[in-house]
């Protein structure tokens, strides 16, 4: 319940943001991963897990930028609530993910960054979280045309308990044509290989957003599974993040 009503909340923030005035066309939709900036964010999310547990994220992203904008920190704070079938629901604090970028190249056709993602074992209760410490390292390139981007995530991830071994690619495709009621439009295909298993996992991610003129993003999204025995059966995200200059 107090998760919904959080949502709820959430909600609330895009519909002040669409009172305001558009923003002029802009490349500034936050979607680029290879992004440098000062930004906060919080997005709800509904999930529906193979084992049959739901969970609802409310999750509040920070991120700093340092060094001339080619390096940040990004701290993600989720708080869940989690509805397990045939015992007591749990609510409370989820893993904590700290991560660091550096970007190497930044040229108006083209960028690309290294991080390190240390995803920590903070949850509250078993249900809210993987049960493991995790480190994730990627690289990220990223090639833009006009109001097209093209992106290539290339990652890999290792737990302290090492059945979340994973190595994964996320092609992503975005077209930014600055609408008056959308602004941009993102969709990726991520392949992701479970170490453990020895099975790759193809799923599905779609994303529509507006920018406003004061420089914030509303957006919704999901995520499914295409082939494999993927965690999630369902992932459906309502998000809102301003972007500072």
């Amino acid at each position: 319940m107090r998760a919904a009503k959080g949502a709820l909340l959430l909600l609330a923030i895009p519909a002040i943001a669409a009172a305001q005035q558009d923003k002029a066309p802009t490349q500034k939709t936050g979607i680029d991963p290879t992004d440098i900036r000062t930004r906060i964010e919080a997005a709800y999310t509904y999930n529906e897990r193979a084992n049959g547990v739901t969970r609802q994220n409310i999750n509040v992203r920070l991120e700093r930028e340092f060094a001339g904008k080619e390096l940040n920190v990004r701290v993600d704070l989720p708080y869940i609530y989690a509805d397990i079938p045939n015992a007591s629901s749990q609510d409370g604090l989820g893993d904590i993910g700290v991560r660091l970028n550096y970007r190497y190249k930044n040229t108006p056709g083209h960028s690309a960054l290294v991080g390190a993602t240390l995803t920590l074992d903070a949850a509250a209760e078993e249900a809210l979280g993987d049960g493991t410490t995790k480190f994730t390292g990627v690289w990220v390139n990223s090639w833009r045309r006009q109001a097209w981007m093209l992106s290539a995530v290339t990652l890999a991830t290792w737990s302290e308990s090492g059945e979340h071994d994973s190595a994964g690619l996320v092609p992503l495709a975005a077209y930014q044509p600055m609408r008056k009621y959308w602004s941009y439009v993102s969709v990726g295909v991520p392949v992701v290989r479970d170490l453990d298993d020895d099975e790759t996992i193809t799923l599905a991610v779609l994303r529509v957003g507006k920018v406003f003129r004061n420089g914030s993003v509303a957006y919704l999204g999901t995520r499914v599974d295409l082939s494999g025995n993927a965690d999630d059966d369902l992932v459906a995200t309502l998000g809102y993040r301003y972007l500072f200059d």
